[in-house]
């Protein structure tokens, strides 16, 4: 069993596939691109799914798949499908945190390899200002991604927002109604800049 420094029991890991984004949100990289990692540094499908095995065994119950983007990461499906192979070994729930970008023609195959939950971002509904904050026009690709996953069926679909005073702090309301209109779970993320004093 794993326990924090409070005495608590850790029941949840994130796992990063990737490094790598297809967006360039100005609050991720504030200097312009970093360095890539090697790919020898990179943890295979492999490594990935033998570290899942040892943190279930020492109870973990949920994970989630980050990055990056990790819908990045070539034949994602076939991980999920591994993991969720552990579902008879105490995971109880595989989740997916996206942009968004290329979820809403591979929805139907993720869901049937065992991803329970899919959290996407979206900052903005105003198509200039989604690309003024995320560097790239696909905020068509991100609803429509939202309405792939509640048709593939999955019951907990997420929305992260980033609020930024003088940026997008006026949508508060709005990006609140679509999740009320939609069913979904909406939670906004205070920006804090990393290079402040």
């Amino acid at each position: 069993m794993l326990i924090d420094s409070h005495g608590r029991q850790i029941r949840d890991l994130r796992l990063s596939l990737t490094d790598r984004c297809n967006f360039r949100c100005f609050y991720c990289l504030p200097d312009g691109e970093p360095p890539l990692a090697r790919k020898e540094a990179v943890l295979t499908f492999e490594e990935i799914v033998e570290a899942a095995r040892i943190f279930i065994s020492l109870g973990i119950e949920k994970i989630r798949l980050t990055g990056g983007e990790p819908m990045l990461r070539k034949d994602i499906e076939l991980l999920i499908a591994k993991l969720s192979s552990f579902k008879s070994f105490g995971l109880t729930d595989l989740a997916l945190t996206t942009n968004g970008h290329t979820f809403s023609r591979r929805a139907i195959d993720l869901k049937k390899a065992g991803l329970d939950r899919v959290t996407f971002s979206l900052d903005s509904l105003n198509r200039q200002r989604f690309e003024e904050m995320t560097g790239v026009d696909r905020l068509d690709d991100v609803i429509e991604a939202i309405d792939a996953a509640q048709a593939a069926g999955f019951k907990t679909i997420k929305v992260n927002a980033v609020v930024v005073r003088g940026r997008n702090d006026d949508e508060v309301v709005e990006l609140a109604g679509l999740a009320r209109e939609r069913g979904l779970s909406m939670r906004f993320i205070e920006y804090m800049p990393l290079d402040s004093a």
